[in-house]
């Protein structure tokens, strides 16, 4: 027995095992709560027009994704637009009531608009062996997992069990786990992980999710610890969002620096703020457009008071951002500030080079190097306040660089769904 929530905006109906119906007729989102589930398929003769399948006789995917904000979300829409575009059908299945949330409504609010994408809560167990379950019932094709590091381990366990052919996307790259500098003995033995599975596990599929710049890891990827995808760059333009930012930041001499997302301690605004201090205050301007941590923002007033005191300015969006509105924002800054000590491939940077903005690296060797690979794009240097003054002091107001194509989410979507062999 599982509990459901199926999310239909357009005129389509949706049936359980007892043959139960529902009809939209508005607008809004109709949401039906059933106790069962057979086989609740849009029919092949109901799909529109016809469409190359290149997914290779697998086009009904299941997305477990329980999370309603993150990076995360991010892939689940490529996932489920990439599926319609081709054809198919594809379930996002969850936990909690994803309508409340802003990120999902930003991310997933027009896709699930459509009557060949669904919204599924789901409150049974959330091993792979019930997920597979799950999606069997639902008559899934298959089931992708965006966040597999964590179920790594449950794959291998129920490796005999052959059900829905499954994809696990590893976010977290073992390898550049290596090459960073991190704990070595869990590295390895994750690396040993996604290799026992992709081999042992049936009907199962380890993929490592690559950097959009380049491989450090390439030389020895080849020893078949997983093929790779590489991480999405989606460039989205909010003309309205643009002309409301723009009419905020006033644009004048100053050089506006920027940081955007998430805003947590993980984004060291407090070395961007000194910075601007050690540098001139007057001659700069800080755009911080995200939801914030709310204990960071209150531990940032002081030094944001100071700045402002000193002649600088600072404005805050103090929401959550959709993908179109943080690449517009993104392409109003001078220049982007990447201040992680964290060496996972910063997804601010490709929007950065795919913008034509400069972006202002700074934290570990291993995240350097990634502005290293786009030299008069990019420039880099360690984590510390001194460094991050010398560098924004080179920044020239209204200065734009020459865009980089880097990888969009067709390839992503095809490397996820895949047949598993």
């Amino acid at each position: 027995m599982c509990c459901v929530r199926t999310a239909l905006s357009w005129p389509v109906r949706a049936r359980n095992a007892g043959g139960l119906s529902a009809q939209n007729a508005g607008d809004s989102p109709l949401f039906v709560e059933v106790t069962t589930i057979n086989n609740p398929r849009t029919p092949r003769s109901q799909t529109e027009g016809a469409h190359t399948n290149a997914m290779t006789q697998a086009n009904r995917f299941a997305i477990w994704e329980p999370l309603h904000s993150g990076h995360h979300l991010f892939y689940v829409r490529c996932l489920l637009e990439g599926i319609v575009e081709l054809g198919g059908e594809g379930w996002w299945v969850h936990s909690g009531t994803p309508e409340t949330s802003r990120a999902c409504k930003s991310q997933l609010g027009e896709i699930l608009t459509h009557p060949r994408a669904h919204s599924i809560t789901w409150s049974g167990p959330t091993d792979p062996k019930h997920l597979k379950r799950l999606a069997s019932r639902l008559g899934a094709d298959g089931l992708i997992l965006p966040d597999g590091d964590v179920h790594l381990p449950g794959l291998l366990r129920d490796c005999m069990n052959r059900g829905v052919p499954t994809t696990a996307l590893v976010t977290r790259d073992p390898l550049l786990g290596l090459r960073s500098g991190q704990p070595r003995a869990r590295m390895v033995g994750k690396a040993i992980l996604c290799l026992a599975t992709n081999h042992l596990a049936r009907n199962t599929k380890v993929i490592i999710l690559g950097s959009p710049y380049f491989d450090p890891a390439a030389k020895i990827r080849r020893f078949g610890l997983g093929p790779t995808v590489v991480d999405p760059v989606l460039v989205e333009e909010d003309p309205e969002f643009s002309a409301a930012v723009d009419r905020r930041i006033q644009r004048d001499a100053r050089v506006w620096l920027g940081v955007a997302g998430y805003i947590d301690p993980r984004k060291h605004i407090e070395l961007a703020l000194e910075a601007i201090l050690a540098s001139g205050a007057r001659r700069f301007g800080l755009l911080v457009a995200g939801d914030w941590d709310p204990d960071y923002r209150k531990a940032l007033t002081p030094l944001i008071r100071r700045v402002r005191t000193a002649g600088g300015s600072v404005e805050m969006i103090e929401r959550h951002l959709s993908n179109a509105e943080m690449t517009t924002a993104i392409a109003l800054m001078d220049a982007a500030l990447i201040l992680y000590d964290t060496p996972n491939p910063p997804s601010t940077l490709g929007k950065a080079l795919s913008v034509g903005t400069l972006a202002i690296v700074a934290g570990p060797k291993a995240l350097r190097a990634y502005a290293r690979a786009f030299p008069g794009h990019a420039v880099d240097g360690p984590l510390e306040a001194a460094s991050i003054s010398a560098m924004i002091e080179g920044v020239t107001a209204g200065e734009r660089q020459q865009p980089v194509r880097l990888a969009g989410t067709r390839d992503f979507v095809a490397g996820l769904t895949a047949r598993v062999r």
